[in-house]
């Protein structure tokens, strides 16, 4: 009896000592939990106010560019320009640089820079200010053109041409003509193969890119004359390239289980180990692996008008980063009708990527009624851009330093020659747009940045007095 006392009197204290430990492990499990979830919440907070930080600081870099050339470099030249904004000390810390600062946490990390594929330079490489921009444009919502991106041309042609103007298109502008002093003084413009016209005109706005418009467009000659501009173009590079995967799908939005959003899928959390070890790779061998990153949109999806105009059907765009030196062999083929070798690259890429997307989202399979893969090599063909490139010039550090973004103005050294477009701002729709209102207030000598946002709030008051009224 004394013996089965004694034994389960044992039998408590272990019980009582697991129970104590067990209760001691869940405490600290919690309290690491809420330490691992009150840090990067932490982190992300930071984040936050330095992505605003860069936000606020954006008005200070634009003076740069909308400054005489001479009042701008006196400001660099002096040490000034950091006193005016921050926003170029900020430009020199890579996207990867502030991550690190931030936080351990690498999933974290890549949640907060998984978008780098908007502007196509991976974390490591691509300057801070850049990735604040874009998240900070997404904070405040997207949206997608009724009818899709086609109805911005249309409408914009119709502004133009009520206001007297022309809309040429199929004829490609071979050079920017200058005269004897060295001003604009015209555009050549080739029609088929032998027809060619020259257009009198005072003043070029080209937004074909820096690269193009200095390298391809200018007569030679003319920038000997502006060793500036050759600076200019050394302190740059080409952007990177990529496929376009066109898809068309048998199926509507709600059938297929398509939502009105787009996804960046990436392998790993390894975001700069992964872009440096497939771009490395042979074409061959980039062909048979999985894509570092890939960006999944169905356009069918945000058009609220696309399935009155087509019912019973549904588009994918898929996008995955590319190298042009895969195609280059290829570049002065005739387009759509490339050898054999090309189209069975092209094919295998198609492949792989489109396996990638049937990964995770596999009710797309056997729904294909039709699909074609861009290389680098037709974003050339079509697009003009020298590498293959989309997003312009690179969105690296040198490029937003504060000689080089400065410099990177509408108002070139050329009398009469102005840039518009991805390269005098930054690359997508809404950079292209600021470098289009930079140009045409250059040319107009009009700040159109101040004129909108005064528009902008007398639309406001209007439509508060509006209210009001009713």
């Amino acid at each position: 009896f004394v013996c089965c006392v004694c034994v389960c009197a044992c039998i408590r204290v272990c019980l009582c000592v697991v129970c104590a430990c067990v209760r001691v492990y869940v405490c600290v499990c919690v309290l690491c939990v809420r330490v691992h979830v009150c840090v990067c919440v932490f982190s992300v907070s930071r984040y936050v106010d330095k992505v605003s930080a860069v936000r606020r600081s954006i008005p200070g870099a634009v003076t740069m560019k909308l400054l005489g050339s001479v009042s701008s470099w006196i400001i660099r030249r002096f040490g000034l320009v950091d006193k005016m904004t921050p926003f170029f000390k900020m430009s020199q810390q890579s996207l990867k640089e502030v991550l690190d600062e931030l936080t351990d946490n690498e999933k974290l990390k890549a949640v907060l820079g998984y978008c780098w594929g908007d502007y196509g330079t991976p974390p490591c490489e691509a300057s801070f200010v850049m990735h604040a921009m874009l998240v900070s444009h997404y904070l405040y919502g997207t949206s997608y053109p009724r009818g899709g991106p086609s109805e911005i041309p249309y409408h914009l042609t119709k502004e133009i041409e009520a206001a007297g103007g022309k809309v040429l298109v199929r004829g490609e502008v071979t050079n920017i003509l200058t005269n004897s002093s060295g001003k604009v003084s015209g555009v050549r413009v080739r029609k088929g193969a032998n027809s060619i016209t020259d257009i009198p005109v005072a003043n070029v706005i080209s937004t074909a890119g820096i690269f193009n418009t200095f390298q391809h467009l200018l007569d030679p000659d003319v920038l000997d004359k502006h060793p500036s501009m050759d600076t200019l173009l050394n302190s740059v590079r080409h952007g990177s390239s990529c496929f376009s995967l066109f898809v068309g799908l048998r199926g509507d939005s709600r059938e297929l289980d398509l939502p009105a959003a787009s996804y960046w899928a990436m392998p790993s959390i390894h975001i700069d180990l992964d872009f440096d070890q497939y771009t490395n790779l042979t074409a061959l061998e980039a062909s048979q692996a999985c894509p570092p990153i890939i960006f999944i949109s169905f356009p069918s999806s945000k058009d609220p008008t696309w399935s009155k105009r087509m019912p019973g059907k549904s588009t994918c765009l898929v996008i995955g980063i590319a190298q042009y030196d895969w195609f280059s062999e290829w570049e002065d083929e005739r387009v759509m009708k490339r050898s054999q070798e090309y189209k069975e690259l092209k094919a295998a890429f198609t492949f792989s990527i489109w396996k990638r997307t049937l990964e995770l989202l596999p009710q797309l399979k056997d729904r294909v009624e039709y699909m074609d893969l861009g290389t680098p090599v037709t974003n050339r063909h079509y697009l003009a851009s020298p590498r293959g490139e989309i997003y312009g010039a690179d969105h690296d550090k040198m490029r937003f330093s504060a000689d080089t973004f400065s410099q990177l103005r509408s108002k070139t050294p050329v009398s009469g020659l102005y840039l518009g477009g991805q390269d005098v701002m930054t690359c997508g729709f809404v950079g292209a747009l600021m470098g289009g209102m930079l140009a045409a207030g250059t040319v107009l000598n009009r700040n159109l940045h101040v004129e909108a946002m005064q528009l902008r709030e007398t639309i406001k008051k209007d439509g508060v007095e509006g209210k009001k009224n009713d």
